[in-house]
């Protein structure tokens, strides 16, 4: 006897409130086997219970692993099936035998055989599964040795997938394909070596006009040219560098942009903040003055210690920066080998300098904004930008929160009165005074 919950990540909503950590109590205290099926061992919702099962993960199987378990039940069911018109029918159906399953009880109605064209012929008659393709399905696709008639648009059918991401996945992956050797793109009288880097050296200046095309298709909404723009990050790349890719990767451009837009949020704080004192731009505060600025603030107390905290707040007054600009520049400078790091700081010595930093009374020519606040808005975006969410109300919102709390508590204490007791209209009887008969 088992027990099996099919379909554990679909639990959500008001419906079925409290049903994972339920099932947890039952999984705790059970005495027969509990069997939890689920389509993404990854989702958030499974994290509490993967503590408490085996996490097995199963594969999606082949068609060549299907057909022997169909072609046995055809068989005992009095249906003859070509092999490879099976296969066709597997493929076509993305492996869903229940689906499989369905279609030849259906045709042995009409037919007791099937061969590869009748399968073929039916299983044109929108007969397959429907079933949503991603980027990482399609981009194997690009890079398929394929050169008979129509492979241009073969090869351009991945960009429409996705035409956004397609581009970036074939730039991230396609220095990682292993060249097919008899491409018929190549020059047979060279050697391997150069024909591998001219395959490489047409497939950069595809993407340089690809770059070219997107620029005007963005900025002119000019979606017309969506067919050359396929043509320069994927046919072109698709077809000289054509072989096989192994596993995927995700575009690295999209975490570096991230990061980018938020450096560049923090460079113009700073210029903000020393725009009394200095007039340089936020590119050339990034460009000259950080590394300059970054030694200044680092280097006293790596080599003086506890002697050097003085001198590095002395700085911080005299470009009117205060303990947040200073941990911003500490971030900001870790570029380019630089081998100054906070690491280096023992953390006594940051604990000695912010108690000093705060004892003393700075004068700043600028009026800061709240660094946690930046930072939140930071990774908001960022996670907006990965996921294509929109979290910037929920910052806002956070950001306004002290403001909006702390103006209401000055309203109360103003409204507040002191209460007293109603006077009576007879006035207030003396204590010492005589009774009336």
């Amino acid at each position: 006897t088992c027990l099996v919950m099919d379909e554990v990540d679909g639990m959500s909503g008001n419906s079925d409130r409290g049903g994972m950590q339920l099932l947890i109590k039952i999984i705790k205290s059970t005495q027969v086997p509990i069997i939890c099926i689920c389509n993404d061992s990854n989702s958030q919702k499974m994290r509490s219970l993967k503590n408490y099962c085996e996490v097995l993960k199963f594969r999606r199987p082949t068609a060549a692993q299907i057909a022997p378990r169909i072609m046995r039940v055809l068989e005992a069911e009095g249906m003859r099936v070509e092999r490879n018109a099976l296969e066709q029918v597997v493929d076509a159906t993305r492996g869903d035998i229940r689906q499989i399953l369905n279609l030849m009880q259906m045709w042995k109605k009409k037919k007791d055989n099937l061969n590869y064209s009748d399968a073929k012929f039916k299983m044109g008659k929108n007969s397959g599964k429907d079933f949503d393709l991603g980027p990482f399905d399609v981009i194997g696709k690009v890079f398929t040795p394929d050169f008979k008639k129509g492979f241009v648009i073969r090869k351009s059918e991945p960009y429409f997938v996705d035409f956004s991401l397609m581009p970036l996945m074939v730039e991230e992956n396609y220095l990682g394909v292993r060249r097919f050797a008899n491409s018929p793109l190549a020059d047979k009288s060279k050697r391997a070596d150069v024909q591998e880097l001219e395959a490489l050296a047409m497939a950069a200046t595809s993407f340089s006009d690809a770059d070219l095309c997107d620029t005007q298709l963005r900025r002119n909404q000019d979606y017309s040219l969506m067919p050359y723009h396929a043509a320069f990050t994927c046919v072109i790349p698709g077809s000289y560098l054509a072989g096989g890719l192994g596993r995927p990767a995700f575009p690295s451009w999209l975490g570096k942009f991230s990061s980018r837009n938020k450096n560049k949020r923090f460079f113009d704080l700073l210029k903000a903040n020393m725009s009394v004192d200095s007039t340089s731009s936020a590119t050339d505060l990034a460009l000259y003055q950080i590394p300059h600025l970054r030694r200044q603030m680092l280097k006293p107390m790596i080599d003086e210690g506890l002697d050097g905290v003085d001198t590095v707040i002395k700085t911080l007054d005299e470009y009117s920066l205060d303990r947040n600009d200073w941990e911003m520049i500490s971030e900001l400078g870790t570029r380019f080998g630089n081998p100054l790091s906070l690491k280096q700081i023992p953390g006594k010595i940051k604990a000695a300098f912010t108690r000093t930093y705060n004892q003393k009374s700075h004068m700043l020519k600028v009026a800061r904004q709240d660094l946690k606040a930046v930072r939140r808005k930071a990774k908001a975006e960022a996670k907006r930008e990965a996921v294509g969410g929109d979290g910037e109300d929920d910052v806002d919102d956070e950001d306004e929160m002290p403001s909006s709390s702390s103006s209401s508590k000055g309203k109360t204490k103003g409204k507040a009165k002191k209460r007293t007791a109603p006077k009576k209209k007879g006035g207030a009887k003396k204590k010492g005074g005589k009774k009336k008969k």
